[in-house]
């Protein structure tokens, strides 16, 4: 019995500096197991935030865009009444041509009749060509006719004078409003350009 007790002795002295490499070992495994469960469990933290930054990315760009469109609506729509606006002042600037050379040419014959009434009155005066008339009511009608030509022309120059200051007026406006317009366009492009950069 005491031969089994000292196997047994030395046996357990040559096992013990074993068993505490075994348990070295273990505890090793053990820290590069909790080392590795603590690298997963960031990796998936920070998979599962650029899932949610990809997201967020995604929904930026859709807004972006979705505003990019609602401006280039409304870039086209601000072009289409710019051309409308061109095209009316075009129209207005024509017809005060127009009524500027009926204008000139009413002044004209307003000057000739003047001119002429002067010329004949100062050869015949007004009573002249009245007493000259065959009877009183030719006579009537001559004096009659020369009072209301004179008027009527004076009458056509003033009507034409002021619809030219009317079209002038108008076409002021419009270009006033073009300018507006102008002013509008610009700060969309500018915009445009902005918003271009942030898609990007």
């Amino acid at each position: 019995m005491k031969r089994l007790s000292t196997i047994l002795l030395l046996l357990l002295l040559l096992f013990q500096p074993a068993a505490g490499q075994y348990s070295k070992k273990v505890k090793d495994l053990n820290n590069q197991k909790a080392k590795l469960q603590k690298e997963l469990k960031a990796s998936q933290q920070k998979l599962t935030q650029t899932r949610t930054d990809v997201k967020k990315g995604q929904l930026n760009i859709r807004y972006l865009d979705q505003e990019i469109e609602v401006r280039v609506k409304y870039i086209h729509q601000t072009e289409h009444e710019l051309d409308s606006l061109q095209t009316l002042v075009d129209s207005v600037q024509g017809e005060i041509h127009y009524l500027d050379s009926v204008l000139t040419s009413k002044k004209a014959k307003y000057t000739h009749a003047l001119r002429a009434t002067q010329a004949y009155r100062k050869v015949n005066s007004t009573l002249l060509f009245a007493l000259s008339a065959r009877d009183i009511a030719q006579m009537y009608r001559r004096l009659r006719y020369t009072r209301q030509y004179a008027s009527f022309e004076r009458t056509l120059g003033e009507q034409g004078q002021a619809k030219q200051i009317e079209l002038l007026e108008q076409q002021n406006r419009l270009l006033g409003r073009k300018s507006e317009m102008n002013n509008k366009m610009r700060i969309l492009v500018e915009e445009r350009a902005r918003l271009g950069r942030q898609q990007v």
